[in-house]
């Protein structure tokens, strides 16, 4: 993962509690502004500010908890959605 180093600082800084709550604050944020966009109140640009923002905070969680295995567990997500589409 990209960033790894950067993350992990963040996550020391500010504490785990903190940044999960940030987490759902920035997962919140996404959500008012995707329904912003949609009733023409705000340019899609600022939605993919929130999107950045949202990778940015998962990026951390993931790095939070190295003993998941995401890059598994999205493997067998892409593969169930292929499986749906083809």
């Amino acid at each position: 993962m990209k960033n790894r180093k950067l993350f992990k600082e963040a996550i020391y800084t500010f504490g785990y509690d903190e940044q999960i709550k940030m987490l759902i604050e920035e997962l919140a944020e996404l959500i008012v502004a995707i329904n912003h966009n949609d009733r023409g109140r705000i340019e899609l640009e600022e939605v993919f500010g929130e999107v950045a923002d949202v990778q940015i905070m998962i990026n951390q969680f993931i790095v939070m908890f190295p003993e998941v295995d995401y890059d598994e567990i999205y493997k067998e997500k892409v593969l169930s959605l292929k499986g749906k589409i083809l």
